[in-house]
């Protein structure tokens, strides 16, 4: 929670330079740098760094001297407690969403490693990608609102929800879709349920209950003739299909069972990213007009259906509800995603040029004033650092004070009015681009290809797919054009190899790095092992068994055919196309049912294929052999300087 700041207890002592927790009756020195220590102020602030400056200075924290009139957060400590903890206590004032269940995704339905993906999506139901939005019916499945809201949760989705009349209008005549059904529409017909509903606290005052929108049903929606949304209680919210003229609205008792369609943002990417794509599209605003504004600050000339994707945003993000209203604690939530990297690069840049300055001066180049000026130059640089990101998050957090009752002129832009007078600082200028978006929920549901594919090939998730393999770990079958890996991967540690110039922040980071077996080929431009043929079959399992006598081998994903039989996805090329598929050549024992399945040879001296559930073990524990086609291989070949890994 970098961008947060804290008050602490300690205050200046006596001596110069020296602070104690002065409301403590242990008053012993803190035994951390403090920085701004030149700058004034008599109070200290303390906040978390960033992973960069972390590993480069070698603490976690950071401390800073500030000015004891700064606004900034609070929390308290003490030996015993003081007051009453009250938990779970309902305010209607904003829309949060109590009394429903947790919502929990099931692990066993993703792939955790290296990102959190569904696996195989195909088999959980019919999908449909429209509005900028994917959304996947459940196959025959009828449940009450709590019920349908733990399904959806469970696939990392929520259930469907329309946050403006401009998302009803498009559910009724999209513009593109991947299923349509006779009439253009979506493939859907009957009540399904939506996200929205009331709680038991705040009777008659509906709303979305979603992981990423929780607002108050605006009044431009459409019901069912009819239906009157203030009469509300203990009532839940479903869509209705077969209205003629636009998937209206009504209102049903929770306990009823209704058809289940989950939604999520279409695309892959952060949270904030996806749904300022849907509602850029939404105002019609350009790309390059967003863009122009994004990078240099100026909101000056916003037209006004920038205005309204800026609301449209901000009420997706959760920052504004009820259209003029700011939640404070989603802004301190975003707060705490400033990320504030340390440049330690220009840092011992500007140590370097100022020594090389003093070394110029024939008075000043005693080794004793050289270090002492080294000392003092990095010092100085850290400080600026500091300064930065604690005078910024003071200045957030004493705007949000000036902002939150601007006139609220008009409802479908005071998001916009919002931004507006929080820039209106030289410090704020352009704040967003300190935001670290990574901290955000990322999408958990692959592109439109795998929606109607049994084979996965995670292309919007891979990481480091630009790395070769090393030649010495490459073993090329003859002719063929196929080359397989010597030694098996270790999926659960990579090590780097040719680390000229690599900080020791990113050597860690990538001694840690955890991929999986689904994964671990795919990243590095190759695929799990397959064979067109018995022959080649055999002679890749005899050489991967003399390599690895006792290890479960694991092969390329594979599926079942019409005729019984199971195919390979040959994930390295192109498994979405049908031409390129091959048949497993041996047979294939299959002693349970259900998906996923991992097609594993078990150790012994014949060769044997088994179809196996994916367990975790094998996801994420089971060494991998790999195969690579002559492309990427002669690729690294060709060009030795490319980095390169070792597992």
């Amino acid at each position: 929670m970098q961008g947060v700041v804290y008050w602490t207890a300690m205050t200046r002592a006596e001596c110069p330079y020296q602070f104690e927790n002065c409301f403590q009756e242990n008053k012993e020195e803190f035994p951390m740098p403090i920085y701004g220590t030149k700058e004034g102020g008599s109070c200290v602030a303390i906040s978390v760094r960033d992973d960069v400056a972390r590993a480069t200075i070698g603490t976690g924290m950071a401390v800073k001297v500030i000015v004891c009139t700064s606004k900034l957060l609070m929390a308290c400590e003490g030996p015993t407690q003081t007051f009453e903890v009250r938990e779970n206590i309902v305010s209607c004032d904003t829309p949060e969403c109590s009394g429903i269940p947790d919502c929990v995704m099931d692990d066993s339905k993703f792939l955790t490693r290296p990102v959190r993906v569904l696996l195989n999506p195909s088999r959980y139901g019919r999908w449909s990608s429209s509005c900028d939005m994917s959304f996947l019916q459940l196959n025959n499945e009828l449940g009450t609102w709590d019920e349908a809201y733990k399904r959806c949760c469970s696939h990392g989705m929520d259930l469907m929800s329309i946050q403006n009349s401009n998302q009803q209008n498009c559910l009724y005549k999209p513009p593109t879709i991947s299923i349509l059904s006779n009439n253009g529409r979506l493939p859907y017909n009957g009540h399904i349920w939506t996200s929205g509903r009331d709680v038991e606290a705040c009777r008659g005052r509906l709303r979305w209950c979603t992981g990423y929108l929780n607002d108050y049903i605006k009044k431009d929606v459409v019901w069912k003739k009819g239906v009157d949304p203030k009469s509300a209680n203990n009532s839940c919210v479903y869509i209705d299909f077969d209205d003629p003229d636009l998937p209206s609205l009504g209102l049903a008792d929770c306990s009823e069972k209704k058809q289940i369609v989950c939604e999520a943002p279409g695309g892959v990417g952060y949270k904030s990213q996806m749904h300022l794509f849907f509602c850029r599209k939404s105002f019609k605003v350009t790309q390059s007009e967003a863009g122009k504004i994004w990078n240099t600050g100026d909101i000056s000339q916003a037209g006004y259906g920038f205005k309204k994707m800026v609301q449209c945003l901000a009420e997706y993000l959760g920052l504004v509800y009820d259209s003029t209203k700011i939640n404070e604690h989603v802004y301190l939530s975003m707060m705490s995603r400033m990320f504030f990297p340390f440049d330690r690069t220009e840092m011992l840049n500007s140590v370097r040029d100022k020594r090389e300055w003093l070394m110029s001066q024939p008075t000043l180049n005693s080794t004793r004033s050289i270090m002492k000026f080294i000392s003092e130059a990095t010092e100085d640089t850290m400080d600026d650092f500091f300064s930065g990101h604690f005078q910024l998050a003071a200045e957030m957090i004493r705007k949000i004070y000036d902002c939150r009752d601007i006139a609220k002129t008009n409802e479908e832009t005071f998001a916009f009015d919002f931004l507006q007078c929080l820039v209106q600082s030289e410090r704020l200028n352009r704040f967003w681009n300190a935001y670290n978006f990574e901290l955000e929920r990322p999408s958990v549901i692959p592109l439109v290809d795998e929606f109607f594919s049994p084979c996965s090939t995670f292309q919007n998730f891979l990481q480091n797919t630009s790395f070769c393999m090393p030649n010495d770990f490459l073993a090329g079958l003859g002719q063929t054009g196929i080359f397989i890996s010597t030694l098996p991967i270790n999926v659960k540690r990579v090590k780097y190899r040719n680390s000229l110039n690599l900080t020791i922040y990113r050597l860690k980071l990538l001694l840690q790095f955890r991929t999986s077996s689904y994964t671990a080929c795919l990243e590095r431009n190759g695929a799990l092992p397959y064979a067109e043929t018995k022959k080649l079959f055999d002679f890749m399992y005899n050489f991967f068994r003399s390599q690895a006598p006792n290890l479960t081998i694991i092969w390329d994903q594979a599926y079942m055919n019409s005729i019984g039989g199971f195919t390979w996805c040959a994930s390295n090329n192109n498994p979405y196309n049908l031409f390129n598929s091959v048949a497993v050549p041996v047979d294939v024992i299959k002693e349970v049912s259900g998906s996923p399945l991992m097609l594993v040879s078990l150790p012994g001296p014949e060769p044997n294929l088994h179809a196996v559930p994916a367990t975790d073990e094998l996801k994420y524990e089971t060494d991998v052999f790999c195969r690579f086609s002559i492309n990427p291989v002669a690729y690294c070949q060709s060009n030795p300087a490319l980095q390169r890994w070792e597992y």
